[in-house]
């Protein structure tokens, strides 16, 4: 079990604490990688594939029918239907950090925020996700679940917040993932029309449990910008529906 499930309630306002927390250097090295050169062979093995799964749906089709033709057009299209969603639901969150041009950090970039990732990760017990960096947009960062999580920082929060503010959103992205709500949200935003939940304040006090230091977490609430749009719930700070008012979090933060 996560160990930030040991929240407790203080008063009128849910706290969470952590005991045992391992206090070490984070010294870890440095795994990025040199981001990929623009190339269109993504564009060929879209196109290559998207043909394997047509043509092997339509021989599948036509065996089950024994050829009637009236038949296997719809069937070879369910069936290809089918793939694709297998292999869509696969790794949901490519979709959404693609959207965003998310790249691999380069060597030596945002280090202190990948040694961050990977001290907290193992504090948790649980793999440290993949580390994006997002060139564009204001301060910000996403979180994504799949066969590997993600947490996509813009390139604005990584050099300019502080280590505390950088801990406590670090923190907020790797609750989501441990209790599978990362997961659960880039599903449901990938192919379903039911609404994921309320991204805000009880995921909030988990990031609190984990660094034991509210004021961290209000200060990179307000370093960043709310998220609006399809995707807005995968991300730290967003606007009403889906998320709860920045300045509510902050208030509650406060009197913790």
């Amino acid at each position: 079990m996560c160990p930030f499930y040991s929240c407790v309630p203080r008063g009128s306002t849910t706290c969470a604490t952590m005991s045992g927390m391992k206090q070490r250097d984070l010294q870890l090295k440095d795994w990025g990688v040199a981001p990929p050169k623009n190339s269109m062979w993504p564009v060929w093995a879209g196109m290559v594939g998207a043909a394997a799964i047509g043509g092997v749906s339509f021989l599948v089709a036509f065996r089950l029918l024994n050829g009637q033709w009236s038949l296997v057009s719809p069937v070879a299209f369910i069936l290809g239907w089918l793939i694709v969603s297998a292999v869509r639901f696969r790794d949901p969150g490519k979709r959404w950090l693609k959207v965003h041009s998310a790249r691999p950090p380069a060597s030596g970039e945002a280090a202190r925020l990948m040694n961050v990732v990977r001290g907290l990760s193992d504090d948790l017990g649980i793999p440290a996700p993949r580390v994006l960096i997002i060139d564009g947009g204001p301060p910000n960062l996403m979180v994504t679940g799949g066969r590997r999580a993600a947490v996509a920082v813009r390139k604005s929060f990584a050099e300019e917040a502080s280590r505390t503010e950088t801990e406590a959103a670090v923190a907020f992205c790797l609750g989501r993932i441990a209790s599978g709500e990362a997961r659960r949200t880039t599903a449901l935003l990938t192919g379903s029309p039911m609404r994921p939940q309320r991204v805000g304040l009880s995921l909030d006090v988990v990031a609190v449990s984990i660094t034991r230091y509210p004021p961290g977490l209000i200060k990179a609430l307000e370093r960043c910008e709310p998220a609006t749009g399809r995707d807005a719930a995968l991300w730290f700070c967003g606007a009403p529906p889906t998320h709860d008012e920045a300045s509510e979090r902050i208030e509650a933060l406060a009197d913790l």
